[in-house]
């Protein structure tokens, strides 16, 4: 059967939207199909397995964190860029690990104890260069001018788990300069 041009252009135009949704499905299908699920997120502890202090240190604390800081691995990829890594996440936010190891390493505050603000500046795995774990807080006693802290510790690898062993590491470090100061 022979066919007028117009004839087989009103065909295809009447037809090629159905056509079209069968190869976009099947080709979506085969996507689907061929790529494995999407990895769970990994949970760490980046908590040092810090001793109490002297009591003689014992303080109260407040602490604050800075409001892009959560659960997310900060990354920190270049000099002015830091990226959140959704699949590699704290088990708390930094502004409560900070919290919880400064509560462990100073212990409960003393009855008219001295209060020192503390805030989570940043809480990040450099991986720029040699991959680091780096902590600053900044940190004031009550009646004085904000002063800065700063640790941070060599990861043993890109690898998260190491990473979180630097900043356990990191942590401690900080504390202990805390520790002198408070």
């Amino acid at each position: 059967m022979n066919r007028s041009p117009s004839a087989c252009r009103s065909w295809l135009l009447r037809h090629a939207g159905g056509l079209a949704l069968g190869v976009s499905c099947a080709g979506l299908a085969g996507c689907l199909a061929t790529n494995p699920p999407a990895p769970a997120p990994r949970w760490f502890d980046p908590r040092p397995a810090a001793a109490a202090l002297s009591p003689a240190c014992r303080v109260a604390f407040r602490v604050t964190a800075a409001p892009h800081l959560g659960r997310e691995f900060a990354v920190r990829t270049g000099e002015r860029e830091l990226a959140f890594d959704g699949l590699h996440q704290w088990l708390d936010t930094p502004r409560d690990v900070v919290e919880q190891a400064v509560a462990r390493a100073f212990g409960p505050p003393e009855p008219g104890a001295p209060s020192v603000e503390l805030h989570v500046v940043a809480f990040e795995v450099d991986r720029t260069a040699t991959p680091r774990a780096r902590v600053r807080l900044l940190w004031r006693k009550a009646g004085e001018s904000v002063q800065e802290l700063r640790a941070e510790a060599a990861a043993a690898s890109l690898q998260p788990g190491d990473c979180a062993a630097a900043m356990a590491l990191a942590l401690a470090q900080l504390l202990g300069e805390l520790a002198k100061k408070v």
